[in-house]
């Protein structure tokens, strides 16, 4: 290598130039200020001189073609001098950037019109190092440009290649080299576009190293891999390579057919059929380099995050054992002195929760339990925080349907410790209750769910869930009671859910279920039941005219006759205030009717509120009096009513 001092290049450099002054004649600009600069002898300082070189080539907008050896073998000079300097701080490593991109400039301003094999292997190495120098020096858009030109004499280079018609296997191996040099420069490529935000971009180069990748055989493709670990940014490769590279057979999830796979990739790589050979190893690909990422960051903090991608990427492709080995082995050094990132673990919680969900829902409750247990595995003993209390919970589902209660008690028993005042874990000491009938403890339950209800229901991650879902726990909290034969506990949850539910429809599903219960036990007290049938036809009746239709109020009759038929079963326990109640009513139903000319409902409904009136107690003497005088009123404008609605038709 040349060890020629930065003085002597400019003297000659200055010299070439000023013998291609009539060369140059048509750029008086770039001759007068490149002469200024590469004119003055023993500089003081190289920083300077740098800086004028770099300034006035880097202001031109093309390069003058300017075919003379004198001034590439100048270029090759100014380059070799820069390599001298990569060792020690005689420049800094910015100017080291300069000095190889005037030298790369210079050679491309020699280019011929048909350059050679060996002008383009000078520019490929030339352009591709100086990108990769700007990349070091965090100048991506410098980076560049130089990387473009690398990218259009590779595909010259190529071309040449590939037109060439004799030496078969030197073509073949000159070509490997020029594909391992475009991935190269398309490394430098997505990572200068990530730097700069254009993830797109970036992923466009990436795709073009995987179609790459996809015409070579496996240990050409082993090579490759090994040169995208070394230039990609880590994130990238491990979001977007590994990503690219996924196994088209991800359906394919049994042993058998995945050997059947291996084997058609071995056979087709014996026979050379390189693309075949990718389309049945594709997965083995994808896994072996993704192993290599982690041997690559084995140091690294960020290893978590592509240990945690080689579990997502396992259960994506059904391979569930391996998963759990990976998983097991990321507990192990989690432990160890290799804990995972924040990020990372939450992405680890989420999977290891999706995966037992799905086995929950398919009712294979013991694999399940054991997905939750791999995410307990990184809690810390006595550690206070809501979604440790959703773990434990969903533990305790999966304890019940394994008919493990003691099991169950233990992880309810560690969720309230941890929340105790969230809905989800009072409703889980509900069940826990019923089962045991424990009536005591289910009631007790059932008042704290009731005081939660009045506040917002937030799930383990602190966000809302939907408004009506503390309303939605108490209505299953009766459904469970019923199930088990627990009447007392169902009527304690629905009367729980009438009280503090703010969906009519539901309340009045409530009501109908509680005065169904109430009437079968015998010992629940009048009032009580007065206060369901109140409530359940207060709900129940039209409250304007565009209210009523005909199957509500047949509904509503239905409800007027069960509480007529509790009234006289026992007229001295029902409270005579609520059979004033029903008679008003039931009077006012019969006059909106009348008004809306519906006579034959209207004296139906008149004539059920004169039948309330015997029940009235003390009042009943005065109201019979002005009842009887009304309803005779009302009968009698009822009788012309209909005369005069049948003459009028």
């Amino acid at each position: 290598m040349c060890q020629t001092s930065l003085t002597t290049i400019i003297d000659e450099v200055s010299a070439a130039v000023c013998c291609l002054v009539h060369v140059l004649s048509t750029c008086p600009d770039f001759y007068t200020g490149l002469t200024e600069n590469l004119l003055q002898t023993e500089p003081a300082d190289f920083d300077e001189v740098i800086e004028k070189l770099f300034g006035e080539v880097s202001a031109l907008e093309d390069f003058p073609k300017i075919t003379d050896p004198q001034l590439e073998e100048c270029a090759i000079q100014l380059w070799n001098w820069a390599v001298t300097k990569n060792v020690g701080t005689s420049i800094s490593k910015n100017h080291k950037a300069k000095v190889r991109h005037v030298a790369c400039s210079l050679l491309y301003c020699c280019e011929p019109d048909n350059p050679t094999e060996g002008v383009l292997r000078k520019q490929i190495l030339m352009a591709g190092k100086t990108g990769r120098t700007w990349l070091d020096c965090k100048n991506p858009q410098m980076a560049d440009n130089v990387l473009r030109l690398a990218v259009k004499s590779l595909e010259t280079l190529y071309s040449k290649l590939t037109s060439r018609g004799d030496g078969a296997a030197d073509i073949t191996s000159s070509k490997g080299d020029v594909e391992k040099d475009l991935l190269r420069i398309l490394s430098c490529q997505a990572e200068s576009a990530l730097s700069q935000g254009n993830n797109n971009d970036a992923v466009a180069c990436i795709q073009r190293c995987k179609e790459m990748l996809l015409r070579l055989p496996k240990d050409v493709k082993i090579t490759l891999s090994n040169i995208v670990i070394s230039h990609l940014p880590y994130i990238l490769l491990l979001e977007v390579w590994v990503m690219l590279t996924v196994n088209i057979f991800f359906s394919m999830q049994t042993a058998y057919l995945s050997l059947m796979c291996y084997n058609f990739g071995i056979d087709t790589y014996e026979v050379r059929k390189f693309e075949d050979s990718v389309f049945w190893l594709r997965d083995q690909l994808v896994f072996e380099c993704l192993n290599r990422v982690c041997q690559h960051f084995e140091s690294s903090p960020d290893l978590g995050t592509a240990l945690v991608l080689h579990v997502e990427l396992l259960l994506q492709r059904g391979k569930e054992l391996l998963g759990k080995q990976k998983i097991e082995d990321i507990i192990t050094g989690h432990y160890t002195g290799k804990q995972l990132s924040p990020q990372a673990l939450t992405r680890l919680h989420v999977m290891l929760w999706d995966q037992a969900s799905k086995h929950f829902e398919a009712r294979n409750y013991t694999e399940a339990l054991q997905w939750y247990n791999y995410s307990l595995s990184f809690f810390k003993r006595g550690q206070m925080e809501p979604n440790s209390a959703k773990l434990q919970r969903n533990r305790a589902s999966c304890f019940l349907q394994l008919k493990q209660l003691e099991k169950a008690k233990e992880a309810i028993k560690e969720a309230e410790r941890c929340d105790p005042d969230n809905i989800f874990t009072q409703f889980s000491i509900y069940k826990i209750a019923v089962l045991e009938n424990n009536v005591g403890k289910a009631a007790e339950a059932l008042n704290v769910m009731g005081h939660l209800s009045k506040s917002p229901v937030a799930s383990g991650n602190k966000l809302l869930v939907s408004g009506n879902a503390a309303s939605n726990l108490l209505s299953l909290a009766a459904q469970i009671a019923l199930e088990n034969g627990q009447q007392e506990t169902a009527v304690k949850a629905l009367e729980s859910l009438c009280e503090h539910s703010k969906d009519e429809a539901q309340v009045l599903t409530a009501l109908r279920c509680l005065v169904r219960l109430v009437l079968s036990t015998t010992e629940e007290s009048r009032d009580e039941m007065s206060k369901c049938v109140h409530s359940l036809i207060k709900l129940s009746l039209p409250s304007g005219v565009s209210e009523v239709e005909a199957h509500v109020l047949e509904e509503v009759w239905g409800y007027y006759e069960e509480a007529l038929s509790i009234i006289a079963a026992a007229p001295d326990d029902f409270p005579e205030i609520e059979t004033l109640w029903l008679l008003t009513e039931a009077w006012n139903t019969g006059i909106l009717l009348y008004s809306l000319a519906q006579y034959p409902e209207s004296e139906k409904w008149c004539g059920l509120a004169m039948r309330f009136v015997r029940y009235l107690g003390s009042l009943q003497e005065s109201y019979e009096i002005q009842m009887s005088s009304l309803y005779s009123e009302i009968l009698d404008k009822l009788d012309k009513a209909k005369k005069n609605h049948i003459m009028e038709e």
